[in-house]
């Protein structure tokens, strides 16, 4: 079941959408943005299980230091470069 509603955007978000309808990437204005909102309450949801399970690893380990955190944020780079220098060496 589907309801009509009225919304306003930015007019470069309202161009955006209707230039994705002419160039056929998108059925319909009301589709695009219907995906928009689906994937955004999807993300939303994810990022609460992930909140939960950080919350239940905290109650059993206790809290993630900031010290913790920085050497993780530097391992996810590390493990980024690295990646990204192996497809420059395959591509």
């Amino acid at each position: 079941m589907s309801q009509r509603i009225t919304i306003t955007l930015k007019e470069v978000l309202a161009e955006a959408v209707q230039l994705a309808v002419r160039e056929g990437r998108s059925p319909t204005v009301s589709a695009d943005l219907g995906e928009a909102i689906e994937l955004r309450l999807k993300q939303d949801a994810r990022l609460a299980a992930l909140s939960g399970l950080i919350d239940d690893y905290e109650q059993l380990h206790g809290a993630i230091s900031d010290e913790e955190l920085a050497e993780q944020e530097q391992s996810d780079r590390d493990a980024a470069s690295s990646l990204r220098s192996s497809q420059r060496r395959a591509g």
